[in-house]
């Protein structure tokens, strides 16, 4: 600020954290492009996730045998049995008690 045709202040050095830019007339923050790498790198990995998850979800049951016998071995070890809507796990009808 100030009037036209006077010297202007020029950052020599910064405080630590910033870095000169636009030729030594003003101070930039590393905070900015931290955060912004950080938010690119996490939806980066939030993508590659998302696939993973959608490859997986996707495949096909190759061990229905396999699936039952472990599905049926989860439900004998719960403390509470849960209430299913429609069949149990092995085909009858799920009883309200």
């Amino acid at each position: 600020p100030g009037q036209p045709g006077e010297e202007m202040e020029l950052c020599s050095e910064c405080m630590p954290g910033y870095f000169l830019r636009q030729k030594g007339k003003k101070c930039g923050s590393i905070g900015k492009y931290m955060l912004g790498t950080i938010i690119a790198v996490l939806v980066i990995i939030t993508l590659v996730f998302l696939c993973w998850y959608v490859n997986l979800a996707c495949r096909p049951i190759v061990n229905e045998g396999g699936l039952m016998k472990a599905l049926q071995a989860q439900e004998r070890t719960r403390v509470r049995p849960m209430k299913y809507q429609g069949t149990g796990v092995e085909g009858e009808a799920a009883s309200d008690a």
